[in-house]
């Protein structure tokens, strides 16, 4: 059986944006796992909200707004774990947690402190 890595014809490192109606938390730490698992950097994170990942599906977590906190707390996390999500901030309620515009991401990517970014992007959440 084809990992789901070479069934979305995923060769080399890039940002993947995941869209659509269900399905794309799961599909993002999913994809994160196996790619992680082959040796390779991964950071997950969005351009809207998501819930915390537990342990499993995400074994490092950021919250930073800035680049330079990123890439510093990612240079520690990532001598233990190959995967680390990232986002902005936590909603008050503390559920939630909120990621990144796209433009910060792409900034993020030119960093190229990892090989690959999996976004769950939506873009009903900016209208």
């Amino acid at each position: 059986m084809a990992s789901l890595r070479e069934g979305l014809m995923l060769q080399k490192g890039c940002v993947v944006s995941l869209v659509g109606a269900g399905g794309k938390t799961s599909l993002m730490f999913r994809l994160a796992r196996e790619i992680s698992a082959a040796g390779e950097t991964v950071l997950t994170t969005t351009t809207t909200k998501i819930f915390a990942p537990s342990p499993d599906q995400s074994p490092g977590m950021i919250i930073a707004g800035s680049i330079t906190s990123i890439f510093d707390q990612a240079n520690h996390l990532l001598n233990k774990h190959r995967h680390i999500t990232a986002v902005a901030s936590r909603l008050p309620d503390g559920d939630k947690l909120i990621g990144y515009p796209p433009e910060f991401i792409q900034e993020l990517w030119n960093t190229r402190l990892f090989r690959w970014i999996i976004v769950e992007a939506d873009g009903a959440a900016a209208r």
